[in-house]
């Protein structure tokens, strides 16, 4: 992650941040835009999880 400017990095986090706030979130934004989402709660923990370690392993590696 040393490589990699930080502007994308920042870039990266927004967009992490936007797919939660948009899609995960229980307004259902992306219902406004014609997309179709159905509430899966099995999906939304998985999803979550997932998310969660991402951040983790790149919090980990960026400390290395």
């Amino acid at each position: 992650m040393r490589n990699i400017p930080n502007w994308i990095q920042r870039a990266i986090g927004i967009f992490v941040l936007l797919f939660i706030f948009l899609i995960l979130g229980d307004d259902n934004l992306l219902g406004y835009t014609g997309f179709e989402w159905q509430y899966d709660k099995e999906r939304y923990i998985k999803t979550t999880v997932v998310l969660a370690l991402i951040a983790l392993t790149v919090g980990w590696l960026r400390r290395k």
